[in-house]
């Protein structure tokens, strides 16, 4: 089911950090307004899952996250208004997992760490 907050703002409430579409827990794909961003958010049995897309208002990308059953579990990434990358992480059932970057506006790389499951093991002097 795909459906606009708009149109169905007044059935859906959370519980327990759960989603529900009146009294069943939602399962669809969600489009809202949140401050100046389009908000895109796939969800099962009322929690995040799937891709999460974040827009900025120019309609640019602006965040991509990947959900399993309310975790962030897989790659996340970020972008600047202009469209240059922001950052790139992995994620392993909602810990930091792998390579962990970081970018200035300019494109330039600023940071670059690795982590195993949540920990900080190395950064890299850019």
């Amino acid at each position: 089911m795909t459906v606009t907050y708009r149109d169905i703002k007044e059935h859906l409430h959370r519980e327990n950090n759960l989603l529900y579409l009146d009294e069943v827990l939602f399962s669809g794909f969600l489009k809202k307004q949140e401050d100046d961003c389009l908000v895109e958010r796939q969800y099962l049995n009322g929690l995040p899952h799937g891709l999460q897309k974040t827009f900025f208002h120019s309609g640019r990308l602006k965040r991509a996250t990947l959900f399993t059953n309310g975790v962030e579990n897989g790659r996340r990434i970020e972008y600047y208004p202009c469209g240059s990358k922001k950052m790139n992480a992995n994620y392993s059932v909602g810990e930091l997992d792998g390579i962990y970057e970081e970018w200035d506006d300019e494109g330039i790389l600023i940071v670059r760490k690795t982590y195993f499951k949540g920990k900080l093991i190395a950064v890299k002097s850019i």
